[in-house]
């Protein structure tokens, strides 16, 4: 990798056991860096990052997490799995930790998270990726609360910590002074980018009327049922600037569900714009998101009926009016039942229903003694559309779904989780 591009960072995760040259206290997945010592990598220090694992009692009841000391006995810990190496001069970024924070789960995890930061930074490892930010992540949580827009601000306080003083390193001037090309337009900063109104301004984007920014917005749908559909939107920018883009659009019916994006619709009008990882696009580039809505339509406004004008009838001979047949009263459908599969529950809880379709979370738990390598199998209503944080397949009602490589093993005592759409 380094002979093709001298200037790549290279990240190293931990391993979890080795027989040799570590130690008998208990490793997270990816947090053993002990090896390192005894077999170390044949790349050069200042081209690797070592990237360890941590994680509290949310994710799993690790045996030093129940002493007596516990949290006074972690710093010695996290020195022995990865903390020394800073002191050899390496560089050490924590891949994943994170939990619920006391926001359920363990009421230990506040403590070990609080007791991991004030170690981070005392070492002085103060870039991070902290898991997650999404809040479905079944034993962490997320920085986002559960309604997908609220966040827990004691997690962003927490994280911080590790922050502080971080407007005064070099490179964290605006975007307009700080002597960079941040829109690869060419240009730089206030006044020679015309993105930039004044020095201060922290984004030097030419996204303004007249700025080169030619947006062009197609619609494909790809599954249409009749009473609603799927749709893919790309976003092309045939303009000469970068474009930190919105978009307005019109769709047939009312968006149920909307992703890689985050719209408003009004009418038949959508506005859409970017989220975080794909809210710019770059001159002759595109990006895609994607949608699925209900068709709706206009009752017809009625036409009145003449009235004709009343000819005398004979008086009819009365009849009997028949008895009313009884309705029968309808029997609600019952949910899917949980379905053990080899130590696992596999719970189906419905998030999101509109009649003709709707989304589901699923959690598989292992009430097992050991670590189990999932596969379930569970009934649903109709069928499945997409399935995210697995894979499946489908015969008749029954889906059978298994984890995918960053979730495939789950824990004793622990769950995972992940979601699918169906059509019913």
């Amino acid at each position: 990798m380094l002979a093709a591009n001298p200037d790549v960072l290279i990240f190293v995760q931990g391993i979890q056991d080795n027989p040799v040259c570590s130690g008998t206290l208990s490793h997270w997945w990816g947090g053993n860096l002990e090896p390192f010592e005894c077999y170390p990598l044949d790349i050069p220090a200042d081209k690797v990052v070592l990237s360890p694992h941590v994680y509290g009692p949310d994710v799993f009841v690790q045996p030093y997490f129940n002493a007596s000391d516990f949290p006074n006995n972690m710093p010695d810990i996290w020195e022995s799995h990865f903390g020394y190496l800073t002191d050899l001069g390496y560089s050490v970024v924590i891949g994943e930790f994170g939990g619920r924070y006391g926001h359920g789960g363990d009421p230990r995890d506040k403590v070990l998270q609080d007791a991991l930061i004030a170690y981070m930074d005392a070492k002085g490892m103060t870039d991070f990726f902290y898991w997650s930010w999404n809040p479905n992540s079944g034993d962490t949580g997320g920085i986002l609360q559960d309604d997908w827009k609220s966040v827990w601000q004691d997690k962003v306080d927490l994280l911080g910590r590790l922050m502080d003083g971080a407007g005064e390193e070099p490179g964290d001037e605006t975007q307009c002074s700080d002597g960079l090309d941040n829109d690869g337009d060419g240009l730089t900063d206030y006044p020679d980018d015309p993105g930039c109104s004044s020095a201060d301004g922290d984004d030097e984007t030419d996204s303004q009327p007249g700025g080169g920014d030619v947006l062009a917005v197609t619609v494909n749908i790809n599954d249409d049922w009749g009473s609603g559909y799927c749709a893919q939107v790309k976003v092309t920018n045939n303009g000469t600037n970068v474009s930190d883009w919105k978009v307005t659009f019109t769709v047939d019916g009312v968006i149920r569900d909307l992703w890689n994006a985050v719209f408003v619709q009004t009418g038949n009008s959508v506005t859409a714009e970017g989220v975080s990882w794909n809210n710019t696009v770059n001159p002759s580039a595109s990006v895609d998101f994607g949608f699925c809505a209900d068709r709706t339509s206009t009752p017809p406004t009625p036409v009145p009926t003449p009235v004709p004008t009343p000819v005398p009838t004979p008086v009819p001979t009365p009849v009997p009016t028949p008895a009313p047949t009884p309705v029968p009263t309808p029997v609600p459908t019952p949910a899917p039942t949980p379905t053990p599969t080899g130590g696992l529950t596999t719970e189906v809880r419905i998030n999101d229903d509109w009649k003709t379709g709707y989304c589901a979370d699923v959690t598989v738990e292992n009430t097992s003694s050991g670590n189990v390598d999932w596969v379930v199998k569970f009934d649903i209503q109709g069928r499945v559309r997409n399935m995210w944080n697995a894979t499946y397949n489908q015969t008749g009602s029954e889906v059978r779904a298994e984890g995918v490589s960053w979730n495939n093993i789950v824990r004793s005592g622990s769950s995972v989780n992940f979601g699918f759409c169906a059509l019913r």
